[in-house]
């Protein structure tokens, strides 16, 4: 077995070496030795090995290798001061299911109805964003659904539960597909759809293909993408037309009308020159006081839900596999795929004693 997986599935089960060994009564030594390839994984703790780790064991047999952790291989929309242990089970989780999508799309053969075109170097965000929406023939006002049109051109936009409160989402190639997104489940609709148009920058600029070298070019990055995902969701043009006049209860109804955020719809109107930094900063002060703040803003629109994976799961499910079939293929427990890829609600959990639950019954005389 190969040992790369073997730390993977414990690092997306959000499992220490010690708590792994404490499941599996071992030493964390002995774990960590199985971690570097010096042993094996007994035969007869291989299940219960599984089971602590939430995998079946054709995971950990498929030889199937994620891509590295190198720049080119995911970009992440996340801010910097993530803790480190939850950037790596999210890290490790990702890489999960891009071991998962890559297996369906090995099987099924997707044909898109968009392309993902890629800008010409030099190419500003602004222009290319424009560019995108003639190529996706997408008419002038407000953005379509565009978890839609992503995954019209083949690329899966998958929800994480996983996701930090500050990490946004990630995007990474794959083997057998072009691209995963992945994107933050637990954020309100309005986030989720501008990461998802900022993830999409980052590929439609070729920003994988660029290794920054400091801090300072990582930010240059950040910053196209995320002028990019302005240009998508509300065009220069539009934006000094919609934002001439700016009050609280306009920045409500035009969050409905373009399904965006009201701070988004802010920085567009100090970007459009159509209030001062000033009026910016009022308008941001009474956004805080709202109930919910600026992380859960009144008046938040229905979120787009991601629909590929579920279509090729379906498919196969068409030619006679069953849900246990298709986990197995993919290496991931059938439990787990209904929950993350159908959206099924968790199963409950199961008690953790050996003695059984007794429910003594009276008599209905008793009653």
């Amino acid at each position: 077995m190969e040992p790369k997986l073997i730390e993977l599935a414990r690092v997306g089960a959000g499992l220490t070496q010690g708590q792994l060994a404490q499941k599996l009564g071992k030493s964390q030594p002995f774990v960590s030795q199985v971690e570097r390839g010096e042993k094996d994984i007994p035969a007869d703790l291989l299940p219960q090995w599984c089971n602590a780790c939430d995998i079946p064991e054709s995971f950990l047999s498929s030889g199937r290798l994620p891509l590295d952790d190198s720049v080119a291989a995911m970009v992440h929309r996340k801010m910097k001061t993530l803790p480190a242990k939850p950037h790596n089970l999210a890290n490790a989780q990702v890489k999960m299911r891009m071991l998962e999508i890559d297996a369906l799309f090995a099987e099924i053969d997707v044909v898109p109805s968009l392309g993902v075109p890629r800008a010409p170097s030099g190419t500003g965000p602004a222009d290319a964003a424009a560019h995108l929406r003639r190529a996706w023939r997408v008419p002038a006002g407000p953005l379509p659904n565009l978890v839609d049109l992503v995954e019209s051109a083949a690329v899966p936009v998958v929800l994480m539960d996983c996701f930090h409160r500050k990490q946004s989402a990630t995007s990474q190639p794959g083997r057998w597909c072009d691209w995963v997104i992945t994107l933050n489940g637990s954020h309100p609709a309005s986030r989720r759809r501008y990461s998802l148009a900022h993830e999409l920058g980052h590929i439609v600029l070729s920003h994988e293909a660029t290794v920054p070298t400091d801090e300072l070019e990582r930010s240059r990055l950040e910053k196209q993408a995320d002028a990019f995902a302005a240009e998508l969701l509300m065009p220069a043009d539009d934006a000094r037309r919609e934002l001439r006049t700016v009050d609280f209860r306009r920045l409500v109804l035009l969050k409905q009308r373009w399904s965006v955020s009201i701070a988004f719809l802010i920085r567009r109107a100090l970007d459009a020159e159509t209030i001062s930094p000033e009026q910016r900063r009022h308008l941001e002060i009474e956004l805080s006081t709202q109930p919910g703040g600026r992380s859960r803003e009144p008046a938040e629109f229905e979120a787009e839900e991601p629909s590929l994976v579920r279509r090729m799961i379906n498919a196969l499910e068409r030619t006679g596999m069953s849900k246990a079939d298709i986990a197995n293929l993919v290496g991931m427990t059938e439990w787990r795929l209904r929950t993350v890829y159908m959206r099924e609600p968790e199963r409950p959990k199961l008690l953790e004693s050996r003695d059984r639950v007794v429910v003594e019954l009276p008599h209905p005389s008793a009653r």
